[in-house]
């Protein structure tokens, strides 16, 4: 918002510099980005928040000015002659028009506005076009408030409608485009045929021109999201759109409509024909708000003083009505933000200086602990760090066509007004843009690339969107970086099993299941799909080379994803202590046939869960298949461990409880000794 700052003196006596004035507003959070000389003024561009709606115009910036240097602020009160005249205005959907005010002026004479009006227009980016049109505009950024004038000889009859637009209407608009409208658009119109459409654009079919001498000025009020929908439709983006939709002031419409009047029977001649016509449905009541010291006190930790609150407030527009606790405050209607006892406190704050609150946090008094889920996730973080991982956080909105080279069966969810046509749809996993993150970091000179996420992904299932929460992880480059003479061990999918073992018995998770399963965007040799109970619930392995290539990734890349909301049911181990054993172990080696489709861990699984005296673990140290097997069979090699925290055991112990274990191996799998 680009305000200039002569204008800006003409509501407070300001003794200011541009530069020190532009070091204030920013302190109390509107920014100024600079304070540019124009002429022998200077102009201020201002980062206004979208939520402050009443800081895009002069008298706004005025009232905040006024605030930080208790000085009084002078609005302009028009008092303007009445008229005689009917004229009709109805409202027919009053759910997206809450107020329609409008006054007829006959006479006038449109002409070139006077020097001052073109230069202060012109200071602050706007074009003149003549004193009609840069009356309007020079209200709306003096008061905030949009306005429009009609050329009254081109309605159709003394009245004008507020209604919905009907199917196979059309409308040119001002700026020469001809545009289809729907029922779902609010326009403004006469006794035949669209004129406007409300809160956006004129028609041109009652446009001011040089023959025009008699208006109808209107001034109204307009539903923010029906006015940010059209606009977005129409992918129209105007200064009274970009108003109404962040949320206009209802009482603003009789005030900015006086001011427009007077200026144009100054400016333009002519005299008013009708009083006000002011067409208020439903009014409503104003908001009220307890402020309550202590509440205050407890968020700053400071005591401010009773005089500076009702100051400040009283200066923002605010009422105050002093009770036992504080105050019970009456919110303006231009301060559309307001609406909880926080906001007002964030309101006294800024102004008496976020820098004198003490940089200690409060004492908490109340009792309170963290989600078992929230604190699963942050264990999780913790594990994949001391794994070596970075987090990552990426947008919820990603690429349809990156998600289709994946080949993920779930339906997507679509979304109607994209950012962007590669962010039109939301994430229904997280590896897709963990495998960009890993690409960029690559193009950017790193070697070994280890990333997580843990994050929302959304389906579409039965007509519903199901939310998920869902954890990820990619790793390319060596395992591990060994000494100056010897080479680094490529990774591999054993590897990502590990990590996710590692997970799952430190989180702690439920121990999904791995099977051999043919996933389309991973390598048919080095993949994996996890089970719980039956249902799949993530996949494991090494990226497809055709999807490798097409990624232009340079090396393998490793990556897994589960489903956290599967997995996550147990509930949180504590951590124990057990000493290392001061007596030294045994291990005893076991080779024997087994079938092919036996995976390795459905024995790990048995041995533990049959766990016999003195056993510790056991590992896979040799595989060998060969034409010389048997059919279906393959040659395998575990090596059992033993050791007891009491004593040294003796090779009668040590033997039975072998015996013990590679029996029930037998029974149970089938496994012939060799």
């Amino acid at each position: 918002m680009k305000i200039s700052y002569l204008w800006l003196r003409e509501y407070i006596d300001l003794a200011a510099s541009p530069e020190e004035l532009r070091d204030s507003l920013s302190a109390v959070g509107l920014v100024v980005e600079s304070a540019q000389a124009v002429g022998d003024d200077a102009v201020l561009d201002i980062e206004v928040p979208s939520n402050r709606p009443d800081c895009l115009n002069h008298i706004g910036i005025a009232r905040e000015v006024a605030t930080i240097y208790d000085c009084d602020l002078k609005i302009p009160l028009p008092q303007n002659p009445d008229g005689r005249e009917f004229f009709s205005i109805v409202i027919e959907d009053a759910d997206l028009c809450r107020r329609y005010s409008g006054r007829v002026i006959r006479g006038v004479k449109i002409q070139e506005s006077p020097p001052w009006l073109n230069k202060r227009l012109s200071a602050i980016g706007q074009r003149p076009i003549n004193n009609i049109v840069d009356i309007t505009n020079y209200v709306l950024m003096e008061m905030g408030h949009p306005l429009h004038a009609f050329d009254l000889d081109k309605l159709q009859g003394p009245e004008i409608i507020v209604r919905r637009a009907r199917p196979g209407e059309k409308l040119r608009t001002l700026d020469g485009v001809e545009r289809d409208l729907d029922p779902e658009k609010l326009v403004i119109a006469d006794a035949r045929r669209p004129v406007a459409l409300a809160g956006i654009i004129g028609g041109e079919w009652t446009e001011i021109s040089s023959s025009t001498t008699n208006l109808l000025i209107e001034s109204a009020y307009f539903d923010p999201a029906s006015i940010g929908r059209s606009a977005r439709d129409l992918q129209m983006r105007t200064e009274a759109s970009h108003r109404f939709e962040r949320g206009a002031d209802p009482g603003a419409t009789v005030p900015a409509l006086q001011r427009c009047v007077e200026l144009i029977l100054k400016l333009a001649g002519g005299g008013v024909a009708t009083p006000v016509i002011d067409i208020l449905p439903s009014p409503g009541s104003a908001l009220c708000v307890p402020l309550r010291r202590e509440r205050m006190k407890s968020y700053s930790v400071i005591e401010i003083p009773d005089n500076f609150v009702r100051c400040t407030l009283e200066r923002l527009g605010f009422r105050l009505q002093e009770d036992v606790q504080g105050w019970m405050v009456t919110v303006p209607g231009h301060r559309v933000d307001i609406c909880l006892e926080e906001d007002l406190i964030e309101d006294v704050l800024r102004h008496y200086g976020y820098d004198k609150i003490p940089s200690s946090l409060p004492p908490w008094k109340e009792k309170g602990s963290f989600l078992p889920e929230t604190e699963r996730r942050s264990r999780l973080g913790e594990l994949f760090r001391a794994l070596g991982y970075s987090e990552t956080l990426n947008w919820t909105f990603t690429d349809p066509d990156l998600e289709s080279a994946f080949g993920y069966s779930e339906l997507p969810v679509t979304l109607k007004n994209p950012l962007s046509s590669g962010a039109s749809q939301l994430r229904t996993h997280l590896v897709p843009n963990l495998a960009l993150v890993a690409r960029y970091n690559q193009n950017h000179g790193q070697e070994t690339i280890r990333l997580f996420e843990i994050g929302k992904t959304f389906i579409r299932r039965s007509g519903k969107v199901l939310e998920r929460e869902s954890v990820a992880w990619v790793a390319m480059g060596a395992e591990q970086r060994k000494f100056w003479s010897q080479h680094d061990d490529p990774l591999n999918y054993f590897y990502m099993k590990g990590v996710l073992e590692a997970l799952a018995r430190r989180a702690p998770l439920s121990v999904p299941d791995l099977r051999a399963a043919q996933i389309s965007f991973l390598n048919p040799a080095q993949s994996a799909e996890m089970h719980r109970n039956g249902e799949p619930v993530g996949y494991l392995g090494c990226l497809h080379p055709d999807l490798q290539e097409q990624l232009k990734l340079k090396e393998p890349l490793f990556l897994g994803e589960f489903d956290l909301s599967k997995l996550g049911a147990v509930a949180s181990a504590s951590v124990g202590y057990q000493p290392i054993s001061r007596y030294p172990g045994v291990f005893r080696d076991f080779s024997s046939l087994v079938d092919r489709e036996i995976p390795f861990g459905s024995l790990l699984k048995y041995l533990f869960e049959h766990r016999v005296p003195h056993f510790r673990y056991a590992e896979l140290i040799d595989f060998y298949d060969s034409e010389q097997l048997p059919s279906g069979k393959v040659s395998l090699t575990i090596r059992f461990f033993f050791e007891s925290s009491e004593r040294t055991l003796t090779d009668a112990e040590i033997q039975q409880a072998h015996e013990q274990m590679v029996k029930g191996l037998r029974g149970k799998f089938g496994l012939i000794p060799r």
